[in-house]
């Protein structure tokens, strides 16, 4: 074999080789062309197909969920509450408003040993149970409301009209501070511009706790809060 046709000879091995080891280096142009249009379509296709529909589907899933949250939320008032109704007398936040066994309008609910009304614009709970201030207070917070702050005259006055019971536990006390007394929410009676204190009450300094009477001339009484004979109020804003 002559020189020149051994050359040719390992040029065709090793172009042979080289179309084993990478397949690709032995397209013709055409056969490229076909194979990348194959390669487009195939990525055009999964991309249009895949990407848009799974974009589409979780972009309406997404913004479904914050929508249907928030109409969720201002619906019923509380995160993750569903309404089952009108408040009834069941000890369960009925209607979502973050309040348990409220009246609902003009009409009184009883519930409990408690009658609740509404007074102006807040809800009132008039309890019968004689119990200490601490006992009342707690009461009043697993009904989402406190124990009632009475802010005016005014506001006393209409309290003292509707209320079914005679005596009860306002939600002030000076057990923190020894003679500053402040209402449940942190505010003091001179804050709103109202106080009913009797002229001389011989039990400051010795008692932390004040109750009132229906009766308008007995004024805020202190007494002991350990005192198991007082009834109780509860307050909530609507």
């Amino acid at each position: 074999m002559s020189q020149t046709s051994r050359s040719t000879s390992r040029r065709a091995r090793a172009a042979t080789l080289a179309c084993t080891l990478a397949l690709s280096a032995c397209f013709t142009d055409e056969g490229a062309e076909s194979a990348g249009a194959t390669s487009g379509s195939d990525g055009e296709a999964t991309q249009g197909a895949s990407g848009e529909a799974t974009q589409g589907a979780s972009g309406e899933a997404t913004g479904a969920g914050p929508a249907g949250s928030e109409s969720s939320s201002s619906a019923t008032g509380v995160e993750g509450c569903t309404p089952s109704g009108d408040e009834v007398c069941d000890g369960e936040d009925n209607d979502c408003d973050g309040l348990i066994d409220e009246p609902a309008g003009s009409s009184a609910l009883e519930c409990g040993g408690c009658e609740a009304r509404v007074i102006g614009s807040s809800a009132y709970w008039f309890c019968q149970d004689e119990i200490q201030w601490e006992e009342a207070r707690g009461h009043c917070e697993s009904l989402g409301a406190h124990l009632i702050i009475l802010n005016s005259e005014a506001e006393q006055s209409e309290v003292f009209a509707q209320s079914p019971i005679e005596y009860f536990w306002l939600g002030l006390t000076d057990a923190e501070v020894e003679g500053t007394f402040r209402w449940v929410d942190g505010s003091t009676p001179a804050d709103h511009g109202f106080e009913n204190w009797p002229a001389n009450d011989g039990n400051e300094g010795i008692a932390d706790c004040v109750y009132t009477q229906t009766d308008s001339t007995a004024g805020w009484n202190i007494v002991t809060c350990e005192g198991s004979f007082v009834q109780w109020t509860c307050e909530a804003e609507l």
